[in-house]
């Protein structure tokens, strides 16, 4: 019965869904899943990566800027094709926050052309590509480059310096080319690419600016990429580093900088947040996940709304905060048993064995609760209670749809859960939400 009604929800979940997102698709970079629904909702990955390349020109050595007034005329006719073919990949395929990221920056580049596809401003941009068009292959080196600190920036182990590693060094290298190649249009190419690039800058960058000095100290600390790109432009990596941010921030737990209100006016702030990151998460899964895998995050989802709802009751809060002060006292220690966790996750979907998959997914959540269970019995016990409501809450759902005869009343667990694949490199994903989906979907 109860089975029946999680089933139900599903039901009801899904069909009310409209294919209204696309920053997932970018979540989804490194990992190949295979989206059941990009043929119908358009979300081909490449495509608009291409797109990407010919909006912008940099990138692709084969590509060239407008030379003379004819082929600028014809630019200026496939500028709106091009921005087409990225809003709507925007709009179908992305969860919100990376929709609008990449919206913004779409938006700027588009009124960047708009001034330049003037009478006036035609020549400007004749001019830069003039002078661009012989080097390139240099500038596309230049993106090149930009587009692998993008693909490597996902694995920096601090989270809360990713988005600030993004777009300090692509300006400053490109006008570094353009001293010593197009000295004469120097402030012309910084017109363009302020143009393209400040208003998301100044979106996503905060106190990290061109003004100040905080990107001295971490630049030197992106890491590299060696492996092939995934994609040559870089709209979506960018995209894919605004996503997991939603997913951890829906738990709290697995980051040791995040922390649980612990007074009304903060509580007020989480209940407000709660509902945009509900909304991040569940676009990310009904636009980017294959149909089995979409279902378990959508009742996860559920689980996770329901029980933030209840906390967010007059009569509830005051458990919640009771649970935020005691999180707030050990958060290292909190985030290191949810990234064990998820570190599991990250493995177990490469076991050879794909029918234990699934049930080793179901033991490590048993042994993340119990784990969290002792620590919370060790250092406040009289919230014991309810932590375990809010844990039970998120999760008993998913895990009576997907468990079977491995539960935590069984000791099933005890036969498989030495077979937990290894983990040995950084995790793509700090919240346990995706690999959990990665998991369904390599069955």
């Amino acid at each position: 019965m109860f089975i029946h009604s999680i089933n139900n929800i599903q039901s009801n979940i899904q069909s009310t869904m409209v294919n209204s997102s696309v920053i997932v698709t970018i979540l989804l970079i490194i990992v190949s899943i295979k989206y059941s629904n990009e043929q119908t909702i358009n979300c081909d990955r490449n495509a608009v990566d291409r797109c990407m390349l010919r909006l912008t020109i940099f990138g692709d050595p084969k590509l060239r800027f407008p030379y003379d007034l004819n082929t600028m005329n014809k630019r200026c006719r496939e500028v709106k094709s091009l921005e087409t073919c990225i809003k709507n990949y925007t709009k179908n395929c992305l969860p919100l926050d990376a929709r609008n990221t990449v919206s913004v920056l779409i938006f700027s580049i588009k009124q960047t052309f708009k001034v330049y596809c003037t009478r006036k401003r035609k020549p400007a941009f004749i001019s830069i590509g003039l002078c661009m068009n012989p080097n390139m292959v240099e500038m596309s080196k230049t993106m090149n480059q930009f587009t692998r600190s993008l693909h490597g920036i996902r694995f920096y182990h601090d989270e809360s310096l990713r988005i600030p590693m993004q777009l300090f060094s692509i300006k400053k290298s490109i006008l570094d080319l353009a001293t010593v190649k197009c000295p004469k249009i120097l402030d012309e190419v910084e017109y363009m690419v302020d143009g393209y690039g400040k208003n998301v800058a100044n979106l996503i960058c905060g106190d990290y600016n061109e003004e100040s000095d905080k990107c001295e100290s971490i630049i030197g600390q992106t890491p590299e990429w060696k492996k092939p790109l995934n994609f040559t432009s870089f709209v979506i990596p960018l995209a894919q580093i605004v996503v997991d941010k939603c997913m951890l921030e829906m738990t709290i737990i697995g980051d040791s900088r995040l922390r649980f209100p612990t007074n009304q006016t903060m509580m007020n702030d989480r209940c407000r947040q709660m509902r945009h990151l509900e909304h991040c998460v569940k676009d990310y899964s009904k636009n980017c996940l294959a149909e089995r895998a979409s279902q378990t995050v959508s009742v996860l989802i559920y689980g996770i709304t329901k029980t933030n709802k209840a906390f967010c009751s007059k009569k509830r809060r005051p458990s919640y905060l009771r649970i935020g002060r005691c999180a707030n006292s050990k958060p290292e220690l909190f985030a290191t048993i949810m990234n064990r966790m998820t570190k599991a996750f990250h493995a177990i979907k490469s076991h050879p064995k794909e029918t234990i998959r699934i049930p080793l997914a179901c033991c490590n959540y048993y042994q993340f609760k119990d784990s969290i269970m002792q620590l919370v019995e060790k250092i406040c016990p009289n919230e014991y209670d309810d932590v375990e409501t809010l844990l039970d809450g998120y999760a008993n759902d998913v895990l009576n749809l997907i468990c079977g005869d491995y539960t935590a009343d069984s000791d099933k667990c005890d036969s498989i859960i030495m077979q937990t694949p290894e983990w040995k490199r950084p995790l793509t994903f700090k919240s346990f939400v995706i690999p959990l989906a990665q998991i369904i979907d390599s069955i």
